[in-house]
């Protein structure tokens, strides 16, 4: 989710609300990613957890599907379409 690219959420079909939303979602990952590395404080999988659910309120079903299958198609360390998908 973190590595999902702009033009890949303008593909969605996102209004620029639900853009400015999941560039907003991106951006607190991130944060808590670093700060999660830096003490160990959560785990990669519970964090994905997290904002892959905030991702999910955003998106319309399709647009969540259709992005799910997107990052399914990503290179990733693990095959789950909630890993941290890498850009293109």
């Amino acid at each position: 989710m973190v590595r999902t690219t702009s033009d890949a959420w303008s593909s969605l079909g996102l209004s620029a609300d639900q853009l400015t939303k999941v560039q907003d979602i991106q951006a607190t990952h991130r944060k808590e990613c670093v700060a999660a590395k830096k003490d160990n404080s959560m785990s990669d999988k519970a964090g994905m957890c997290k904002h892959d659910a905030q991702i999910k309120e955003v998106l319309t079903a399709d647009q969540y599907t259709k992005w799910q299958a997107w990052c399914a198609k990503q290179p990733s360390n693990t095959a789950t379409p909630q890993s941290t998908p890498q850009t293109k």
